[in-house]
């Protein structure tokens, strides 16, 4: 599923004036992405359940739905000796600060705050919690390091971040 930034990007570029395409096309387009634009916001959640969910909230039973969903999936993620077992020593390496998350793998293409692809080929982590990635490009002395917080895994978000920074 495509970004919802990315979907009323669409919208907006077939609202416009579009002198080589006819008006059923035109009205079409934007009825597609009008749908995409649903499905995006909702997840993909048909109607009826939204309504349903909405009802709920009104109501002031989510609280108590939600919790009797969340208990259900952690029973059947949790059925599972082994799964259970990892679930429980990871929750107390992270209360214990001994577990960080990672925000990619090296390998994983990342972009940085300029919208440029970066190959990951080395992650530290420091004891001020702060994780550097170490990036470059094969084959090229090409270097940069970057923080967790200017990493970028698509690079969509890089665009939309740098786009943001850029505005007036």
């Amino acid at each position: 599923m495509r970004p919802i930034n990315e979907i009323k990007a669409d919208i907006a570029l077939w609202a416009a004036p579009m002198p080589f395409a006819s008006i059923e096309t035109i009205s079409k387009m934007i009825k597609e992405l009008t749908e995409e634009l649903v499905k995006a916001i909702t997840d993909g959640i048909p109607l009826d359940r939204l309504e349903t969910i909405m009802t709920a909230e009104k109501d002031g039973r989510l609280a108590v739905l939600t919790d009797k969903i969340f208990k259900a999936e952690m029973e059947k993620f949790l059925a599972h000796s082994q799964m259970r077992s990892d679930f429980f020593e990871l929750l107390e390496a992270k209360m214990a600060g001994r577990c960080r998350i990672l925000p990619c793998n090296v390998g994983d293409t990342v972009y940085d705050r300029f919208a440029d692809a970066w190959e990951v080929t080395e992650i530290d982590i420091y004891d001020d919690e702060k994780i550097l990635a170490r990036c470059g490009h094969k084959g090229t002395d090409d270097y940069c390091a970057l923080y967790s917080d200017e990493i970028f895994l698509t690079h969509e978000t890089a665009l939309a971040a740098l786009n943001e920074q850029n505005k007036p």
